[in-house]
């Protein structure tokens, strides 16, 4: 399993929930804001959470769980 760390806060989450959005693929979204998350089945723990910036430790993880497109902030 890949290194689990807590990624940086960039904005708060009311904020990345009402920005501007796009899908990118998880590889393509490093140094991005994530703004919306979502898993296919429960109980599902977020690797980030909204607001937070996508980190290697972040992509490395959500490439382990087969996870390959993310919305990110548009900036």
């Amino acid at each position: 399993m890949p290194k689990i760390s807590v990624p940086q806060r960039k904005i708060s989450l009311r904020e990345a929930m009402f920005s501007k959005s796009e899908k990118v693929k998880v590889s393509k979204s490093l140094g991005r804001t994530l703004c919306e998350f979502s898993f296919s089945c429960p109980p599902a723990i977020p690797i980030a959470i909204l607001g937070e910036i996508i980190d290697k430790d972040v992509i490395n993880l959500l490439e382990y769980y087969d996870i390959d497109e993310c919305n990110v902030v548009i900036e």
